[in-house]
């Protein structure tokens, strides 16, 4: 055991965990809790839990990592079903004498298939053009589905009929869908093509889909990329059957009817997946409740009742509901579904008030949107079920799979007529599941009716989340800890969390306290990252407008004027407060506020010595005497409250403003509620917070521990309110400004190039306690506040050590970033597309591929080596000429060429083969046989080789992923220590994206990552502290590669930093 484990020192351990990296330190504590020293600090990096860069999941641009797997299993697994339902089709029209059959009576394969259905068109085609059948050319297959309806057709031209109809057979949405996705969102839009369609068959007069199609000169209006409904093909399918069967009786049977309408039109239900149901946060082995059940509903709408407040600006606190106005609202909601907050205030008698809940782009209140249903659909039957009843309608609404199900049982059991179940059909279940239970929800209910919250409710039935749990020596796995958490970008992040925690409680044992801060990208849910981003840039065009009119009151002519911070403030603010000091009632002039003489400026609601708040949020503009005499160092309500009259004046002026919770600010009246607000401000309860308060509570049994008499909480989720004023007050930016060279245009705030920044964040956050809150109160109240500076530029240094500062520098200088590798097999063996047999050219390996026209460069067009087709060939170059040599003008139909065919018509030119110069994967045999692009390299194995005069060179195997996913399934070592062409040469060792390796870099050892390696052997690496984006590395000149022998002067060594920074040899 390590004598720090003997003798644990006393430390805060600091937390700044993001969607891909986690930095920590370790601030030694003396036995008066004052910071003295920093025992340790590092940073790990990790690959985010979904696809896309940090910059794409903060503006909410990611995407699981599952889909792209998930969407090519679907669509494997849709075209083998349809190969096998029309396998099947096939053979039944076989035996029924609809379809030829082959000479050995065979006809199951795809070829035989494709072979048998190419004579028998060319048959037809012979027969009609014979007899000059007018249309067929155009469409032969939509010709014979027409002329189904009126006229008798021969056993193998309906027979090729029902088959075609088989080959698409429409859009159909399942009653139940899983959640909102990006597919459920486009079938508006296919919905509205289907509409579309029907409304051109309507004026057309086309019975069915075929017919109208027929009509179609396809030379003119395409037929394909059309959206059709499946029920458009089963009535035409019913209407060709009903017209045919009276023609072949004995074969159109009933019994064929039905076995060819099941092949063509059934689709399969919904996976249930109720064992992917997470567990009740609450009530242990009791599974969530659906959303749609009728208790989840109205224990929803009971916590926004509860919440519900309405803005008094002249009181000093919100006006809770009277227990008469919370129950109409609970009864209106309950019984009238989602209601709008105009419907809701007229409800409650309160038309000229505000609600707290009317903020945002929220319009009203989700109410039993369940019973809303059910009364729509019943009507006064509803009332009439007993609960039990009720309870077993909704369960089995939710459940069913299909219009035609819920039909089904809303005939028999529901006793339903026709219209109410044309009601019901309009009508579709929540979604998703609550995170409680009905057990739990049940518990909940009575407490909540006598209009407690939600989290007192919890507390008064079942305690504390975070007590009373056993003290666990280390952290289990993040699955069996937080069984709930269904975020992949938070469980990577946490589990990441999880191993550095360990890893320092082995080393160090158990932190005195924890402070851990999490990135926005990990607090906020998708749509609320992307609303952020879209905000964002709305904040920033309004910027730009208000640029304007600054540069205009300072009668600057220059567009490219960029006003100052402080300006740019009090523009935003004069719109804000709409130029009427809140305090005075006196008018402002925009143009005043800018020139050297104004009577307003910035002023703080709270004041700085009071708040450690310099955000837009706790300023307001002010009348400067007012300021200077009547509010000082006060509270709003502290400076005016004495004179009633004056101060529901300013609570009026105030409640007008769009920016309602300033409101709040104005309105704290003592130091706790002062206090409470400070502490609710610098503590994160976002979710992903609090769950990763609840993860490193195991370590004490609870988020509080006993000192004694006293509790002591030790688990701190900090909001990060002031950890970037706090870092740039004490210097720690210049620390790294210092090491990582400034680039053009960046020199201020952290250098977020290097990923060390995450370090220093962590030390910041370590030493965040409320002292240093308290002196950044103290600090303000010291400090002249200028307009447009930053604040708190001189908080005092919590450290008592002098040395604390230079150890800090020592260990940024010399930490090395600890990369989780990825030496993982699984994954895309090969890309999707197949392409034929390659050839050699020009002593390359080269293959054909479609390409669009807008997508090659003019150079690829005038080379003879890149359009395969010489035909092709001059037609493209002839039409680029002539629209001005710009191939991208190619994605617009009026410029696509044209080549005639033989029989004249004139065939437009949107893709064209090109040749590539591509090594392919074969993969299968025989008639499977295929040819696929590697879908990534897993390795790079290194060997030294000797030639007859012992003379060294280093050389490399590059190992796909396909091969490496062979060696595995095979029991050998994925990482193989001969080469195949050298049994002699001597194995170094293996390189995977994001190992390691040391190597000379002038007269100093140096750490490395391993960035990528390339088919010919090139191998790619960057700093190991390099933080740069992917296309700023490339245009930076930061990627360094080299090949096997070149690489060898560097004199490498592969090696492995662990999770606390540590650099051990590999020993590969």
């Amino acid at each position: 055991m390590s004598a720090a484990m003997e003798t644990p020192q006393k430390y805060v351990l600091g937390l700044d965990l993001g969607s891909a990296s986690l930095g920590w330190a370790l601030v030694g504590l003396n036995g008066a809790d004052q910071p003295t020293s920093l025992i340790r600090s590092g940073v790990r990096i990790f690959e985010p839990g979904v696809d896309g860069t940090s910059l794409e999941i903060e503006q909410g641009k990611d995407q699981s990592k599952a889909v792209e797997r998930r969407t090519a299993r679907l669509q494997r697994r849709q075209l083998r079903r349809r190969v096998a339902r029309q396998r099947e089709l096939f053979q039944y029209l076989q035996k029924a004498g609809l379809l030829p059959v082959d000479a050995d009576g065979k006809g199951a394969s795809s070829e035989q298939r494709h072979h048998l259905l190419n004579e028998l068109d060319q048959s037809l085609t012979a027969t009609y053009l014979a007899s000059s059948s007018e249309g067929f050319a155009n469409g032969p297959l939509y010709f014979l589905r027409k002329r189904a309806l009126d006229h008798p057709l021969e056993p193998y031209e309906l027979g090729r009929v029902l088959f075609h109809l088989s080959q698409r057979r429409g859009f159909k949405s399942n009653r139940k869908e899983t959640k909102k996705t990006k597919d459920n969102e486009d079938q508006g839009e296919v919905k509205a093509g289907i509409h579309s369609l029907e409304i051109k068959m309507q004026e057309a007069g086309a019975r069915t889909l075929g017919e109208y199609f027929a009509s179609l000169d396809p030379h003119n209006e395409r037929v394909r990329g059309r959206w059709t409904a499946r029920r458009m093909f089963e009535d035409e399918f019913a209407k060709i059957w009903d017209a045919q069967q009276p023609h072949h009786a004995s074969v159109l049977t009933p019994e064929l009817r039905n076995r060819i309408s099941n092949l063509l039109f059934f689709q399969r239900p919904i996976a249930l997946q109720k064992d992917l149901i997470g567990p009740c946060e609450l009530e242990p082995g009791q599974k969530r409740a659906p959303w749609p059940s009728l208790l989840a509903q109205r224990f929803r709408l009971l916590q926004k009742v509860n919440d519900t407040k309405v803005l008094n600006p002249s009181a000093p606190k919100d006006d809770p509901l009277t227990p008469e106005q919370r129950q109409i609202l609970y009864t209106l909601l309950d019984e009238r579904g989602d209601q709008t907050f105009k419907t809701i205030k007229k409800a409650l008698w309160l038309e000229d008030k505000t609600l707290n809940h009317e903020k945002g782009k929220r319009t009203g209140l989700l109410g039993n949107q369940t019973a809303k249903s059910m009364r729509n659909v019943f009507g006064d039957r509803w009332q009439q079920f007993p609960q039990e009843e009720q309870d077993k309608i909704v369960a089995d609404w939710s459940d069913a799979e299909s219009d035609e199900a819920m039909a089904h049982i809303a005939r028999n059991d529901w006793k339903l007529d026709e219209e109410a179940i044309q009601r019901l059909f309009a009508e579709r279940p929540a979604k998703d599941y609550c995170s409680l239970s009905l057990k739990a929800i049940a518990k909940l209910m009575p407490v909540m009716m006598e209009g407690k919250s939600f989290k007192d409710a919890e507390k008064e039935v079942y305690g504390s989340r975070n007590s009373g749990l056993p003290r666990l020596k280390k952290l289990p796995p993040v699955k069996k800890a937080l069984p709930t958490l269904r975020n992949p970008a938070v469980e990577r992040a946490m589990t990441e969390l999880r191993k550095v925690i360990n890893a320092i409680v082995r080393q160090y044992g158990k932190p005195y306290e924890i402070r851990i801060e999490l990135a926005r990208e990990l607090k906020k849910p998708r749509q609320e990252r992307a609303d952020a981003t879209e905000n964002n840039r709305k904040r920033e065009r309004a910027n730009r407008d208000t640029a304007a009119k600054i540069a205009a009151a300072y009668n600057v002519s220059d567009p490219n004027y960029k006003p100052s911070r402080g300006d740019l403030e009090k523009a935003k603010l004069f719109t804000e407060c709409g130029g009427i000091c809140p305090y005075t009632g006196r008018s402002i002039l925009f143009s005043q506020l800018f020139s050297g003489e104004s009577e307003f400026d910035i002023e703080h609601i709270i004041p700085r010595s009071r708040y450690p708040d310099d955000s837009f949020q706790n300023k307001t503009l002010c009348y400067i005497p007012e300021n200077r005499q009547n509010k000082r160092n006060l509270t709003p309500y502290e400076a005016y409250a004495h004179d009633e009259e004056r101060w529901a004046q300013i609570l009026v002026r105030v409640g007008k403003w769009s920016n309602t919770s300033k409101l709040r600010r104005f309105k704290i009246q003592s130091t706790e509620e002062l206090g409470d607000f400070s502490a609710r401000q610098l503590n994160d309860t976002r979710y992903a917070s609090v769950l990763a308060g609840r993860l490193l509570s195991l370590l004490y049994g609870g988020d509080c521990v006993s000192d004694g008499e006293r509790n002591r909480r030790v688990i701190f989720a900090s909001s990060g309110a002031v950890t970037s004023t706090l870092r740039r007050s004490w210097g720690f930016e210049s620390i790294l400004q210092g090491i990582v060279p400034s680039e053009p245009g960046s020199n201020r705030g952290k250098p977020r190039t290097d990923h060390r920044h995450h370090a220093i964040d962590a030390i910041t956050i370590a030493l965040t306690r409320q002292s240093v809150i308290q002196a950044m109160a103290n600090a303000a109240e010291l400090e002249p506040w200028q307009p447009g500076a930053r604040a708190w530029r001189h908080v005092p240094k919590p450290w008592i050590s002098p040395d604390f500062e230079r150890d800090m520098q020592r260990q940024i200088e010399e930490m090395v970033v600890s990369h989780r590798p990825s030496h993982k097999i699984s994954g895309e063996l090969h890309k999707g597309t197949n392409y034929g047999k390659p050839y050699m050219l020009n002593g390359k390996s080269t293959i054909h591929s479609r390409c669009a026209l807008s997508a090659l460069s003019a150079k690829d067009i005038e080379s003879d080596d890149v359009i395969v087709d010489p035909a092709v060939r001059d037609a493209v170059r002839s039409k680029l000429e002539e629209i001005g040599g710009n191939p991208k003008l190619f994605d617009k139909p009026d410029n696509f060429p044209y080549l005639v065919s033989a029989s004249g018509r004139n065939i437009p030119i949107k893709k064209v083969r090109i040749r590539e110069t591509k090594n392919p994967l074969r993969v299968a045999e025989g008639v499977r046989e295929r040819y696929v692009a590697s879908g990534g390299i897993h390795h790079v194995e290194l060997f030294v080789t000797r030639d007859g005069t012992r003379r060294e060179a280093w050389d490399s195997k590059v190992v796909q992923r396909t091969e490496a996913y062979e060696r595995k399934r095979k029991h050998l070592p994925v990482v193989a220590r001969t080469l195949e062409d050298d049994p002699e040469a001597e194995f170094l060792f293996s390189l995977s994206n994001d190992d390691t390796m040391e190597i000379n870099d002038g007269d100093v050892r140096k750490i490395v990552r391993i960035k990528k390696s390339g088919e010919n052997k090139q191998i790619f690496y960057v700093p190991v502290n390099d933080a740069h984006l992917d296309a700023d590395q490339s245009k930076l000149a930061i990627v360094k590669s080299k090949y096997p022998n070149t690489l060898k002067s560097l004199k490498p060594r592969k090696v492995v930093v662990d999770l606390l920074g540590k650099v051990h040899p590999a020993n590969d």
